[in-house]
């Protein structure tokens, strides 16, 4: 009765149809939905026997499990639990962080917002253990950072390395999407405007000077927001934005994806993906693209890689291999998570990025309004793409550089991770090592209050290649040899003694000691001048050549030789091939070698301190939640 009261009082468009006759349009897919789930209900007397069975087994105390046929069976038992498990959502799971001021805090997830479908997650640190290092402690304001974690059949959790990459520089907020199976029908339908909506009302909770990371998916629905906010000025704009293996412009190399939503029409994506939430869930008679025919849509594209997965862990349970094992199962138990999705906004987003490219042709309307991504002006923009990405090929996300043509120059950046795939464009080493970074160090250039160390953590710590900053492809700017600044050394002068001397004239032992120690001085400020990488240098202000005919009137100049510039020979150390021609060199040498062994030693010892805070983070994060839970 409450239902058909509602349904009078918000109308049947509201409800997410328009006519009674609606709500059997997907009656074929909504019986593979109950085959599914009745499936789901049958296998659990056997997932539930495998679970027994293996914990029998594989226990301490049986001496069956020691043996290479009971782990064999063990092994096998624990595949076809796996293959029999329902997946739930999983937990963020992150307890505490060491940030950039070498301090520990503990992290507490806080719903600043919860609507229908999303509600905003903001992780903040509370202060649990200061840092030898540096005892004294302030509070400091770090960068706002919103990550968009992507609606396309995955939780928000599948983002939880990305999330603690960040979280050491960045004050981290993520947008925790809503099972729409779980989502009432009263509460009406969502689709793409709706989820535009969202980020803006986001946007003014967070506040002013904030940057937003989107991961796949919605870098559409990102830079949309931002240009609808810039159009009008609005004080909420974000300062930097960071596209991630984006489906911007999905005509420059299309993948398998790409050609499948753009070769079917859209009529027969609701014929075929679209179904009915059964009447025992919250979201009854909800239309919905159901989360394990997204899952499946998934692994097809890399079957053979994911049945050689679990085939290497049924060999690592055989050899005992636990480390290998649980990164197995840690990664599957995130990736085999799924939610629904709800057919509205599933269907505006395949038509407008993948069949009508309404973004990068300029025709993308919001609520009436043109979305023009030209009024970008003030935020910055960086660009992040796998090598090896088989959703989001090599470009696509690349193109939002050329439909944002306002933005200046030295606000703009591209990365091309080599190597990785689209999962790897936000997860796993290459991303913590190579990726992450990069984007903290975007960020941290592009905001304006941020004064939480003189540099993000993860850029001082490690050493990475600079990224490329982007040129627009319209205004190519040449890079000759030519404007890179001289090199302007001055001449080495003579030392004093060998000015002193003169032919005939004997020294004390004492002066021959002082010539060398002079030469020992000057051949070690010469090799401890360690050579810079190749970094943009402002050029230094020169004097103006004369033009080519004026040069024949000009008197000459007798300057002297010692101030004109010229180009010094390499040091003995500077050059592999060259040997240490005196004595005083090949100490300097091996001084050069001892300082480089104390900086290893020094490396190491500053590795082993992490791993120790970081320890220490962890079990005095587990005894507060301990404490809390007995005193609640």
């Amino acid at each position: 009765m409450a239902l058909l009261e509602e349904r009078r009082r918000l109308g049947n468009h509201a409800l997410g149809y328009r006519r009674s006759g609606d709500l059997f349009e997907h009656s074929e897919m909504t019986s593979i939905y109950y085959t599914h789930d009745m499936r789901d209900f049958l296998s659990r007397p056997v997932n539930f026997g495998s679970f027994l069975f293996r914990k029998i087994n594989s226990g301490a105390f049986s001496p069956y499990g020691y043996t290479t046929a009971g782990r064999s069976v063990a092994a096998g038992v624990e595949l076809l639990e796996r293959s029999t498990n329902r997946y739930r959502k999983p937990s963020f799971g992150i307890e505490g962080v060491t940030c950039s001021d070498d301090h520990a805090y503990a992290i507490h997830e806080r719903v600043l917002d919860k609507k229908a479908f999303c509600q905003l997650l903001h992780f903040k640190k509370e202060l649990i253990a200061k840092s030898e290092l540096t005892p004294y402690w302030e509070p400091t304001k770090q960068p706002k950072v919103l990550i968009v974690a992507p609606y396309s059949g995955h939780y928000a959790t599948l983002l939880r390395d990305t999330v603690r990459a960040l979280l050491p520089d960045n004050d981290v907020y993520i947008t925790d999407w809503e099972n729409a199976r779980d989502v009432p029908l009263v509460a009406g339908h969502f689709n793409l405007e709706d989820y535009i909506q969202y980020l803006m009302d986001f946007s003014k909770i967070i506040g002013h000077d904030y940057h937003m990371v989107a991961v796949c998916q919605p870098a559409v629905p990102v830079l949309a927001m931002t240009a609808l906010l810039a159009a009008h000025d609005s004080p909420y704009q974000p300062r930097s934005i960071t596209l991630m293996g984006g489906p911007i412009d999905t005509r420059i190399n299309p993948t398998k994806v790409n050609t499948l939503s753009k070769e079917k029409p859209n009529e027969w994506f609701k014929r075929a993906v679209i179904a009915r939430v059964p009447h025992y869930y919250p979201g009854a008679l909800r239309s919905v693209c159901p989360g394990f025919l997204m899952l499946q849509g998934f692994m097809s594209l890399n079957l053979d890689a994911h049945l050689g997965s679990h085939h290497r862990l049924f060999e690592h349970l055989i050899k005992g291999d636990a480390d290998s094992a649980d990164s197995h199962r840690s990664f599957y138990d995130e990736y085999r998570a799924v939610l629904d999705l709800p057919s509205h906004y599933f269907l505006d987003s395949v038509r407008a990025a993948f069949q009508e490219h309404l973004l990068p042709r300029g025709e993308m309307f919001w609520k009436g309004e043109r979305v023009n991504t030209h009024a970008i002006r003030n935020t910055a923009l960086m660009t992040v793409e796998g090598e090896k990405d088989d959703i989001s090929g090599v470009g696509q996300t690349r193109a939002s550089h050329d439909i944002c043509p306002n933005i200046p120059s030295h606000k703009r950046q591209h990365h091309l991770q080599p190597g990785v795939g689209h999962y790897g464009v936000f997860n796993g080493k290459r991303w913590r090592q190579s990726t992450a970074p990069l984007v903290s160090e975007f960020i941290y250039n592009n905001d304006p209050i941020s004064d939480f160390g003189k540099k993000p953590r993860a850029r001082r710590q490690v050493q990475t290649a600079a990224a490329k900053v982007f040129v627009p492809t319209t205004t190519p700017i040449p890079v000759t040899d030519d404007e890179a600044p001289p090199k302007v050394t001055q001449k080495k002068e003579a030392p004093a003694s060998r000015i002193s001397s003169s032919k005939g004239s004997q020294k004390t032992g004492s002066t021959r000691s002082q010539d060398k120690d002079t030469k020992r001085k000057t051949s070690s400020k010469e090799t401890r001048t360690p050579t810079k990488a190749a970094t943009p240098i402002a050029p230094t202000a020169s004097p103006v050549e004369p033009a080519p005919h004026e040069t024949a009137s000009l008197p000459k100049q007798n300057t002297p030789s010692s101030l004109t510039p010229k180009r010094t020979q390499p040091s003995a150390l500077s050059s592999r091939t060259a040997a240490p021609t005196s004595q005083s060199q090949i100490g300097a040498s091996q001084e050069m070698l001892s300082k480089k062994k104390v900086a290893e030693r020094a490396k190491n010892l500053t590795k082993k301190l992490s791993h120790l805070r970081e320890s220490v983070l962890s079990a005095t994060a587990s005894k507060i939640k301990r404490r809390k839970k007995d005193a609640s």
